[in-house]
C-alpha cells in the first residue's frame, strides 16, 4: 500500500493534475480538483443537535512569532484583523489557509481555531477576507457537532488498496460525501468508500447500505473511472452538506452524517465563479477515515501549532 503526497484543500477546487501519480496525499476538505457539471444550485443544510463525543488530548506544538513560516505568518496577521466573535484570545491552536470564492462569496481565507473556551473536542471556523470582513462564522461555544462538521474538515491520507474479488475501493478527492440508502435508517453521507458487490450487482457497504448514483438509483460496479462513472454511463452520487440541499442532517461520526433527504445528486459539490464543480475520485484507494488522530470532525489537531496571536508581530 502506498501513501500519496499531501496537499491542502481550502473549501474549493484546485487543479490536481498529476496527483494520481504521487504517493501520500492529505487534502484539506477546503480545496478540491473537481470536474465540471451543470445545474448546481446554492442551498443550506438543516442541522440537528448531535451527541457529545469524547476525544483524546492534543499534543502541544510550539510555533510563534518569527518561528512561523512567512506564508503562515501572513495569514495569521490577516486573521488578527478578522471582525469575529469566536474566541481567539491567549494560546490557541489554529490552522489557517487561503481559499478561492465559494458560491460567489468574496472570501479569501478560512481558519479553524481551537481555544480553551471551546468545549472539549470542538473548535470555531471563520471565513474571512484579507481586510478582516467575516462572511461565515461557526462559534465553538454555541454550535453543535453537526454544524461544525458540516463546515469543516481535513481529508485524511488516501492510500492505495488491493480490493478482493467483489470489493471496490473509492476515495473522494476534495469536497463531497458518498450518499447511501440504508434499509433501517434512511440516508448516510460518508467519506468511507469501501464497498462490496451485492447479489444484484449494486455496491453496498458492510452495513448493507446501497451506494447511490447521480440519478438516485443504485450504483453498479462496472469499470469505474476517475470521474466516478461506470461503463454504463452512471456516475457516483456525491453531495456537500455545507452547500447542497440536505435535510435533517445529523452528525454520526468524524466522516459520516445521517440525513432524512437530499436534493439532486447532480447538485454536487461546489461552485467557483460561474463553473459548477464535482469531485474526482481515486479508484482502488481509500481515505484513512479510521485514523485515531482524526478529530471529532476530521481535523487532525496534532499537526497544527499553538500560537498567541498577540505575540505575532505584523506589518
Amino acid at each position: 500500500m502506498k501513501n500519496r503526497n499531501k496537499f491542502l484543500i481550502s473549501i474549493l477546487a484546485l487543479t490536481i493534475a498529476g496527483l494520481f501519480f504521487q504517493k501520500k496525499i492529505e487534502v484539506d476538505v477546503s480545496t478540491a480538483k473537481a470536474s465540471s457539471v451543470d445545474g448546481i444550485s446554492e442551498s443550506k443544510p438543516i442541522p440537528k443537535t448531535a451527541p457529545t463525543v469524547r476525544t483524546s488530548k492534543i499534543p502541544t506544538a510550539k510555533s510563534q512569532g518569527s518561528s512561523l513560516d512567512p506564508e503562515n505568518k501572513d495569514l495569521l496577521c490577516k486573521l488578527k484583523l478578522a471582525r469575529t466573535n469566536v474566541p481567539m484570545q491567549g494560546n490557541v491552536q489554529v490552522f489557517v489557509n487561503s481559499m478561492t470564492p465559494f458560491f460567489g462569496n468574496d472570501v479569501d481565507n478560512v481558519a479553524w481555531i481551537k481555544s480553551d473556551s471551546c468545549p472539549k473536542g470542538t473548535y470555531s471556523i471563520i471565513h474571512f477576507s484579507n481586510d478582516g470582513r467575516v462572511s461565515q462564522e461557526v462559534d465553538c461555544r454555541s454550535s453543535s457537532l453537526t454544524e461544525i462538521a458540516t463546515m469543516s474538515g481535513e481529508q485524511g491520507n488516501i492510500d492505495d488498496t488491493s480490493p478482493k474479488a467483489g470489493e471496490t475501493s473509492l476515495a473522494v478527492v476534495g469536497n463531497g460525501y458518498f450518499v447511501l440508502r440504508c434499509p433501517s435508517r434512511g440516508l448516510i453521507l460518508t467519506r468511507d468508500g469501501k464497498f462490496q458487490q451485492g447479489p444484484d450487482g449494486n455496491l453496498v457497504n458492510r452495513d448493507g447500505c446501497t451506494l447511490l448514483s447521480q440519478n438516485g438509483s443504485s450504483f453498479q460496479n462496472i469499470d469505474i473511472n476517475h470521474s466516478g462513472c461506470n461503463s454504463n454511463g452512471d456516475c457516483v452520487g456525491t453531495i456537500d452538506p455545507a452547500f447542497d440541499d440536505v435535510y435533517g442532517l445529523e452528525y454520526l461520526n468524524n466522516y459520516s452524517f445521517y440525513a432524512e433527504d437530499v436534493g439532486q445528486l447532480t447538485e454536487s459539490v461546489t461552485k467557483k465563479g460561474d463553473k459548477n464543480l464535482r469531485p474526482s475520485f481515486f479508484v482502488n484507494a481509500l481515505e484513512d477515515v479510521h485514523n485515531p488522530e482524526r478529530g471529532l470532525t476530521s481535523v487532525s489537531w496534532s499537526k497544527h501549532p499553538h500560537v498567541n496571536l498577540n505575540d505575532i508581530e505584523c506589518p
